[in-house]
């Protein structure tokens, strides 16, 4: 968790969700278990990791003035779509589903190094 913090801190643009301080100090979040997420703790996961995608976008230039006189409009092109936006449900749930896939692959490898290590612990952040 600490290499963690200081790639956050070092790299340009990258946002630390802190997922573990949310899930602390709100009640509800988490199921009996200590480790798996309610539904609200899913929803609010994927609505604290889309703030951060969002936060690591690069602004919008600034809008130019409007011309003293406005052309005709020209038709949107054919094929083109509005582009999408972070909270929409179908975008959380990809969040979401990445959130639990990147979950699940820190915890194998947290695993993995233990195994490799002799060191067979449950690492508290995790759950083991």
């Amino acid at each position: 968790n600490r290499e963690i913090r200081g790639f956050a801190r070092q790299t340009p643009r990258t946002q630390l969700v802190d997922w573990h301080g949310a899930a602390r100090s709100t009640r509800g979040l988490m199921r009996r278990d200590g480790v798996h997420p309610t539904e609200a703790g899913y929803a609010l996961r994927a609505r604290l990791v889309a703030d951060a995608v969002s936060g690591c976008l690069v602004p919008e230039p600034p809008k130019l003035p409007r011309p003293a006189s406005r052309p005709e409009p020209r038709p949107a092109p054919r094929g083109a779509a509005p582009a999408p936006r972070l909270s929409t449900p179908r975008v959380l749930a990809v969040l979401t589903s990445a959130v639990r896939a990147a979950a699940g692959l820190v915890a194998d490898a947290g695993r993995d190094a233990r195994q490799a290590s002799g060191m067979d612990v449950p690492e508290p952040v995790l759950g083991g």
